[in-house]
């Protein structure tokens, strides 16, 4: 399934050359993309604005992607979809919290051709989600149709491309 090209971005990095790589790369794919450079203004943009997926760098002064992470997560759902980018191969405390969430990382430098087809697959699994939401399956992990479908009930309503993580078809 093709995703909608007119997905919300959000593009968190404090580097301006990669956020504008981001940018035109995803823009010219026909998302609606919005950039940001760093933690802090991503959740002051975050505040006002939905997004369905945000390009996240791990490593960033202030608000780092983990803090920036945290913070969405003790916020009422629906959470969008995260997209990690990192520069750091060997840094114990990112790869432990990638461990532990499970979310999905891009190493810089990467090509743009992954980011693209990484982005897509990304937002395609959570409309894949809302169909079959639609289609009266929506009772992952708890045997019956309960909080899991009606967070997929949400984020339709709301516009957004978010899934719960742990508990979808292929957990």
């Amino acid at each position: 399934m093709t995703p909608p090209a007119r997905a919300r971005i959000l593009i968190v990095d404090d580097d301006p050359d990669v956020r504008e790589v981001i940018e035109l790369t995803l823009a010219g794919q026909g998302y609606e993309v919005t950039s940001v450079g760093g933690g802090q203004a991503a959740l002051a943009q975050l505040a006002h604005e939905a997004f369905g997926l945000i390009v996240c760098d791990l490593g960033m002064p202030t608000v780092d992607g983990v803090a920036l992470y945290e913070a969405l997560q003790g916020r009422p759902a629906p959470h969008p979809a995260v997209l990690f980018l990192s520069g750091f191969h060997d840094d114990a405390r990112y790869e432990a919290f990638l461990q532990e969430t499970g979310a999905p990382r891009l190493v810089k430098p990467f090509d743009v051709t992954v980011l693209r087809a990484t982005v897509r697959g990304l937002l395609g699994r959570a409309c894949e989600l809302v169909v079959a939401y639609r289609a009266g399956w929506g009772h992952w992990g708890s045997g019956e149709r309960g909080a899991s479908s009606f967070a997929i009930r949400n984020v339709t309503l709301a516009g957004l491309f978010a899934w719960p993580v742990a508990d979808g078809p292929d957990a």
